[in-house]
């Protein structure tokens, strides 16, 4: 059996949705809404999920109810500075609690990061990395999107590698440091990873126009 410690979700949903022009963690997908879908597929991996919230915490809570219970919320105050907020404020946020926690292992929990806006992203696909970072520790773990589907997601026709991605708890000071809105692409790139092939779309949902488009691929499906 999987053991919590060994790696822990976050869900990183603190943003603004800028281009969207409303909280589009509460847009609606399926019977659900996108940030209601990540929980549950990430809550199928029987791991212990965090979600970070910011800009839109008090209206995501309230809409998200006792739905979102067993979950850690993270609340990132300076999430106006973009990407790199939500994951230091994450890892500190662990960091402090395992060290203060009595559950006697020493060694400190790789971190999985998955953004809210991937709907695409199945519990199968988070599976296969979990077990590809079991199997190499100490290693950094990321998806490699099928380049099938590399036009809906980036327009560029080559492959993409990035979130979901685990990082191990050798990572922790770097991911601290981060700056800025790049997220922790720069980590990915400059030390060795392990690519795991995602099948199928992972585009992000960043504008209506990206949500018009998700419904339609999702109902062709």
């Amino acid at each position: 059996m999987r053991s919590s410690l060994c790696i822990q979700i976050v869900i990183l949903a603190a943003g603004e949705s800028k281009r969207f022009g409303s909280p589009k963690q509460l847009c609606p997908w399926h019977d659900s809404m996108l940030l209601m879908r990540c929980i549950d597929t990430c809550r199928s991996t029987g791991l212990t999920v965090h979600v970070t919230l910011g800009a839109f915490k008090d209206e995501i809570t309230a809409a998200l109810g006792r739905s979102i219970e067993g979950c850690n919320l993270i609340h990132i105050e300076d999430w106006r500075t973009g990407l790199s907020a939500s994951i230091s404020g994450a890892v500190t946020h662990i960091k402090r609690g395992f060290i203060s926690s009595e559950n006697g292992v020493k060694t400190m929990p790789s971190i999985m990061f998955v953004l809210a806006d991937q709907p695409f992203v199945l519990s199968g696909d988070l599976n296969s990395l979990i077990e590809v970072a079991i199997q190499s520790p100490g290693e950094i773990v990321c998806a490699e999107y099928d380049p099938e589907f590399s036009d809906v997601v980036a327009g560029s026709g080559v492959k993409r590698i990035g979130v979901p991605v685990i990082f191990p708890s050798s990572f922790y000071e770097e991911l601290i440091t981060l700056q800025g809105d790049e997220g922790a692409k720069s980590i990915i790139k400059s030390n060795r990873f392990i690519k795991v092939r995602f099948v199928g779309c992972m585009m992000d949902i960043d504008t209506p126009e990206d949500l018009v488009k998700a419904q339609s691929l999702k109902n062709s499906s």
